[in-house]
């Protein structure tokens, strides 16, 4: 019960933070194994850096000119927690570990989103996320606030 609520949650959430198209939703949220096109989709919407009509092939090139994927990738390709906790450390700027912040590495990447509890501590480097699991963990990143983050350049507006 507490996890279809909880997906409930995400999928409003979702919609209204990313305002993406029914359509796109709706194939990662039923994707059993997500793929680097809709992880890539997932974080470029939410960043306003693609629009909500754009394809997966967009997304993830869109993902790799802004440095938020390691390597090169298909669309297609399904894609693994490490990966993905790359992906959105450097999409999000979640830089608070020391060693991710110098190293700029996808294990160090995993070790901060899990220590931040934005990924399951349980969930192995190599494991497939569904998409209503990635839906989750990318809630969780656009709900942090400036405050949770250890390097921030956001300066405060003085009243």
């Amino acid at each position: 019960m507490k996890r279809l609520i909880t997906i409930l949650l995400s999928l409003l959430c979702a919609v209204a933070a990313f305002s993406q198209s029914a359509e796109q939703i709706t194939k990662i949220l039923s994707s059993s194994e997500l793929t680097y096109g809709e992880a890539s989709y997932l974080a470029a919407t939410a960043l306003g850096l693609i629009s909500d009509d754009a394809g997966f092939g967009e997304a993830i090139r869109t993902a790799e000119s802004e440095k938020m994927l390691k390597g090169t990738h298909t669309a297609d390709e399904k894609i693994n927690v490490r990966d993905f906790a790359y992906l959105c450390a450097t999409a999000w700027g979640i830089n608070d570990s020391l060693f991710f912040w110098r190293t700029h590495t996808k294990r160090y990447a995993l070790k901060e989103l899990k220590a931040d509890g934005i990924i399951p501590a349980s969930y192995k480097p190599e494991r497939h996320l569904t998409g209503q699991e990635a839906l989750a963990i990318v809630t969780r990143c656009l709900d942090r606030t400036p405050e949770d983050y250890g390097n921030t350049n956001i300066e405060e507006e003085e009243e």
